[in-house]
């Protein structure tokens, strides 16, 4: 897709999560505020999932809550992101060997080409969580086994910990 698209901007967001009215106008103020930007917006909840789904949404987009204020982050996991369709192409886009973890390497490489990540807590998209421990377990082992690998090309907190292999 982002081979084909002729508009100024890309915007991405994950198939498992609602737009709040308002949300890509939300994204695309925060971004011309500053044209050394990317922005990732705020990663709320549709649907609790119960105990084990609200653990996991927590866990796995603990840093861009709603409840946080705007400003630059450093992490890139989103599901919820504007950038401009140039800076997209120049960093390399997504990398298609990775199952998880793709938008976090371009959030990477877009900040290794010195666009800062920027964090709109008004730009909201609702996560469905799914309920369940089973679910929870499996989906966090997942995730984990692609965030290693990832941490082991790109150098992020807990890069470290991932190239030791009992970690």
């Amino acid at each position: 897709g982002l081979r084909e698209v002729r508009t100024e901007w890309v915007a991405f967001l994950d198939s498992d999560v609602v737009p709040a009215p308002g949300w890509l106008a939300a994204l695309h103020g925060a971004a011309c505020e500053a044209p050394d930007r990317f922005v990732v917006g705020a990663i709320d909840y549709a649907v609790s999932g119960g105990y084990w789904g609200l653990c996991l949404w927590a866990t796995e987009f603990s840093g861009v809550h709603p409840y946080l204020p705007d400003g630059e982050v450093q992490g890139g996991a989103s599901a919820n992101m504007l950038i401009r369709t140039a800076d997209v192409r120049r960093a390399g886009a997504f990398d298609e060997a990775f199952a998880a973890g793709e938008d976090s390497l371009l959030a990477a490489r877009l900040r290794d080409a010195g666009l800062r990540n920027w964090l709109c807590a008004a730009a909201r998209g609702a996560h469905v969580n799914i309920s369940g421990l089973r679910h929870c377990l499996a989906h966090l082992a997942w995730l984990g086994r692609w965030s290693a690998r990832f941490r082991r090309r790109v150098p992020l907190r807990g890069s470290v910990a991932a190239r030791l292999w009992p970690l």
